[in-house]
């Protein structure tokens, strides 16, 4: 019967816990969960930052894992028309807004290691905010990290001049 219970409220449930986990890593997001079960996870209006201007906006995320035991294992996830907003100061640097706020897993040490993971973006874009003007960039990826993977990302032709900067 408690399962049963579980079952029926298992996507707010879902909302909450990742809602949580992204907060303890000192993100705040809002999100929608589709569709869970026990082999995937289907995700809309994903967002992160302020709700009038956010930093990440994405309509559609679809995770899929596969059990090893009692545990799962990330196999491929793919992401529909991703929205970055980034910003550049005149020294540099490069900002996420709020997603600079993120913190990693302070779980014990380990040596970093990219999981082989399939990777989809489709649609992605940027708004790369710049001391010379705003620019807007175009990225895509596919494939499976350490196998085959491609990305690519494309800056909109521009030509754009402001004090001492130009492009």
């Amino acid at each position: 019967l408690v399962a049963a219970g579980v079952w029926l409220v298992r996507m707010p449930l879902a909302e909450f816990m990742i809602g949580q986990a992204l907060s303890e890593r000192g993100t705040e997001a809002d999100l929608r969960v589709v569709n869970l079960n026990f082999e995937r996870i289907t995700i809309s209006e994903f967002r992160i930052g302020a709700p009038d201007a956010p930093d990440v906006d994405v309509a559609w995320i679809e995770a899929h894992w596969e059990w090893r035991g009692l545990t799962p294992r990330l196999q491929a996830v793919r992401v529909i028309e991703p929205k970055l907003r980034l910003r550049v100061d005149r020294e540099g640097h490069v900002s996420g807004g709020a997603l600079d706020r993120f913190e990693a897993d302070a779980g014990p040490a380990r040596r970093p290691s990219i999981p082989r993971l399939e990777l989809e973006i489709v649609d992605g874009s940027a708004e790369i905010a710049a001391p010379f003007g705003a620019l807007i960039a175009t990225f895509e990826s596919q494939g499976t990290i350490g196998e085959d993977f491609t990305a690519a990302a494309r800056i909109t032709n521009t030509t754009q001049s402001d004090a001492n900067y130009a492009l």
